[in-house]
């Protein structure tokens, strides 16, 4: 609330912002928020542009980071040692053969083999989940 009294367009959800946060805005700039915080404006001039860049590509880079995570979180899944690819729906008839002749142990090991694609991997990392084989130790028993 605080943000738009001085002016400013930000979603109203309780969510204090940082200025940095609010140059991420698309009709934010460094010299309209030095109008509500002065200080801004000593900001050297050859690093405005580069603060304002770094700002709006902060919101994809962070998403970015959040999906290497995921995918090295999957990587990890053990795929069930009898799951029949055959009537997995959703793969093609070459992924379901060259599944079914390597039979990999995990998403990693299935993300190597040759035509295997991302939706592929994570139709296999869904069941894998579903199935409870998220953990070496489960997936072994």
């Amino acid at each position: 609330s605080e943000a738009v009294q001085k002016g400013l367009k930000v979603n109203q959800d309780g969510i204090r912002r940082s200025a940095f946060d609010l140059l991420s805005y698309p009709d934010q700039s460094l010299a309209n928020l030095a109008r509500i915080w002065p200080e801004l404006a000593q900001i050297l001039p050859a690093l405005v542009d580069r603060l304002e860049n770094d700002a709006r590509y902060a919101v994809y880079l962070d998403r970015q980071k959040r999906d290497i995570a995921t995918y090295q979180r999957d990587e990890s899944l053990f795929i069930p040692t009898d799951l029949d690819y055959a009537h997995l729906s959703g793969l093609s008839a070459e992924l379901r053969l060259k599944l079914e002749a390597v039979r990999p142990r995990t998403i990693g090991q299935a993300g190597r083999i040759e035509g295997i694609t991302p939706a592929a991997l994570t139709l296999l990392a869904a069941r894998a989940r579903k199935r409870g084989s998220a953990s070496p130790a489960r997936a072994q028993d």
